[in-house]
């Protein structure tokens, strides 16, 4: 996924831009780069940022400082997206059962490759699916919510859905519908 996001606040009150966080690596470039950046010079960095072309550019600079591909990321990035688009999947012992692997190994790959843990990843999705239920009118029972999402109880959801959202299930409903 790319993002280009441009603004200027000159002379203007701070503004704070909240997003959930999301399993992946940010990389940011600023405009303002005139010495360059690994060999390309600064003026032809400024200008790939701001040329039409700036996801191709960006792309065409970063290749060459890519590793060789590694089997075990790719193999990563397939469970992850099977954490994403398996919403009844909530705990760690189903993901290693569908992935073929033992729990202990599954820790280990997520250790070394996403520096998270399996749980954390699923809890997360199961998070950012919740917040998108919820903003999309789901009026369903937040208890009853909590538990499809492998929560033993709607206190701990709550708690972690606020830690992640900065606001109560019950409060970022109501805050999404048009009033």
């Amino acid at each position: 996924h790319v993002w280009i996001v441009e603004w200027d606040l000159e002379g203007q009150p701070p503004f704070v831009q909240r997003t959930l966080p999301y399993p992946c690596v940010h990389l940011v470039f600023h405009s303002r780069v005139r010495s360059g950046v690994w060999g390309v010079p600064g003026g032809a960095f400024d200008y790939a940022l701001k040329g039409a072309g700036m996801m191709a550019a960006a792309a065409a600079l970063l290749a060459p400082q890519l590793p060789a591909p590694d089997p075990q990321a790719g193999r990563v990035g397939a469970i992850l997206r099977t954490i994403e688009s398996t919403p009844g999947l909530t705990r760690v012992e189903q993901l290693a059962e569908s992935c073929g692997m033992g729990v202990r190994s599954l820790q280990q790959l997520f250790s070394d490759y996403v520096g998270v843990s399996p749980k954390w990843a699923i809890r997360r999705f199961r998070l950012h699916e919740a917040a998108d239920r919820l903003a999309n009118g789901a009026d369903e029972d937040l208890a009853a919510l909590a538990q499809s999402l492998g929560y033993f109880d709607q206190a701990h959801f709550t708690s972690d859905f606020r830690k992640l959202v900065g606001q109560t299930p019950a409060h970022y409903r109501k805050s999404q519908r048009p009033n």
